[in-house]
């Protein structure tokens, strides 16, 4: 059964959390006036998403990462329009040998959290999802350039995603903080005659609370109702910055 709305009754993080706990299978489309993303789910982890302010081609990024050379990627593309069916230019790539599969996995996660961030500042706006029935077999996506093959749990880009943006509003702060300066043969103040170092202090340190990353790049913190609850305060506090 599909089910629409708005962003400001029902935000991004509750709308993927209740996505991913009831195991959904479908296409999640975000609409405002500007711009729009889509988000595709299998059993309630995100296979695939596109949209959003900085839209490109897996092939774009793959270039503009110099990953993968220009003549790599019109052999790829030349093998994926072969007439031999359609697969996906990243599956296509890693059969070619042109491309690993750990480096082409690490490329569309990042491109993953970076729209799951952006679209956590979405306010505004509609949502629609329309679920895909099992008997019509996987959901449709676009080109199918940046595909998860096992997915992705929502949590989990959720955290990714408020972590960097944690991340940049710290830096943020610091760099937009004063900067002490001395006068040249003038300086009369405590910092100067004791000798100490005028710089600012360091900032505080993050929070306990938040989750943190193993060696692996995975959160190590279980996905329970209480983290739930904070990420939705952490979303909420940061945005309102």
């Amino acid at each position: 059964m599909s089910f629409a709305g708005r962003l400001e009754t029902l935000e991004v993080p509750a709308l993927l959390q209740t996505l991913g706990a009831g195991n959904s299978t479908g296409r999640l489309t975000l609409t405002r006036l500007d711009r729009h993303a889509v988000i595709v789910l299998r059993e309630g982890r995100v296979v695939y998403a596109a949209g959003g302010a900085n839209e490109e081609t897996l092939a774009g990024r793959l270039l503009r990462q110099r990953l993968v050379s220009e003549a790599s990627l019109m052999a790829a593309l030349e093998h994926q329009h072969d007439g031999e069916g359609y697969r996906p230019l990243g599956e296509v790539l890693t059969e070619m040998g042109l491309l690993a599969a750990g480096t082409l996995e690490s490329v569309v996660r990042q491109r993953l959290q970076e729209l799951v961030a952006e679209l956590l500042g979405w306010d505004t706006g509609y949502f629609r999802f329309e679920p895909t029935p099992a008997a019509q077999g996987e959901p449709e996506v676009d080109l199918g350039d940046f595909v998860v093959k096992e997915g992705v749990a929502p949590m989990e880009l959720l955290m990714h995603a408020m972590t960097a943006i944690e991340s940049k509003a710290d830096a943020e702060a610091e760099s937009s903080r004063p900067v002490a300066t001395r006068k040249e043969g003038s300086d009369t103040s405590p910092s100067a005659s004791q000798g100490t170092d005028p710089s600012p202090p360091p900032p505080p340190p993050r929070r306990d609370s938040t989750p943190t990353l193993s060696e692996s790049g995975s959160y190590t913190a279980d996905f329970s109702g209480e983290v739930v609850l904070l990420l939705l305060r952490m979303a909420s506090q940061i945005l309102s910055r």
